[in-house]
C-alpha cells in the first residue's frame, strides 16, 4: 500500500494527470495531485454535442485539447491560471458524497496555495462564475 503525498506539476496536461492519478490510485496512495493545465476542453459524461460551441477543428487549430472523460459533469474549460487538484483516494468511501469532496479539494488547494506560494502567484481565488481555483500573476 502506498503512502500519503502532495504533488504539484506545472508540466502536466489534463490527460497526463488523469493517467498519473490512475497509477497512484492503483498503487494505494492517498493524497492530492495538483497541476496547472494547458488549454483543454473536457467533455464529461453528461456532455451533449450542442455543449461544444465551436468545432473540434477550431480548437485543434489553436492548440486546445478536446478530451472526453468518464468524469461527471458537462463540458468544461481548463487552462493556464487555473489550479486543478485531483484527489487520490476512494472519495465516495471516505466522504460519502463526491460533490462535498470537490468543495473540500478547492478549499484545501486554496489553503495550500496561500501557505506555500505554489506557482509564485500574487493571489488565488475560488470564483462563483467558474469552477476550480484561479491564479493571478
Amino acid at each position: 500500500m502506498g503512502s500519503s503525498f502532495f504533488a504539484f506539476r506545472s508540466d502536466y496536461s489534463y490527460e497526463q494527470a488523469l493517467r498519473f492519478q490512475g497509477i497512484l490510485n492503483s498503487e494505494g496512495y492517498t493524497g492530492l495531485l495538483a497541476f496547472e493545465p494547458p488549454e483543454t476542453i473536457t467533455l464529461g459524461n453528461q456532455s451533449q454535442p450542442e455543449d461544444l460551441l465551436v468545432s473540434p477543428d477550431f480548437l485543434d487549430a489553436r492548440g486546445i485539447q478536446l478530451l472526453s472523460t468518464d468524469r461527471g459533469g458537462k463540458t468544461s474549460y481548463h487552462g493556464p491560471g487555473q489550479l486543478l487538484g485531483f484527489p487520490v483516494a476512494n472519495l465516495n468511501r471516505l466522504y460519502g458524497d463526491p460533490r462535498a469532496v470537490k468543495r473540500f479539494s478547492e478549499e484545501l488547494l486554496l489553503g495550500l496555495a496561500h501557505a506555500i506560494a505554489v506557482l509564485g502567484v500574487r493571489s488565488v481565488e475560488a470564483r462563483s462564475d467558474a469552477p476550480g481555483l484561479w491564479t493571478s500573476r
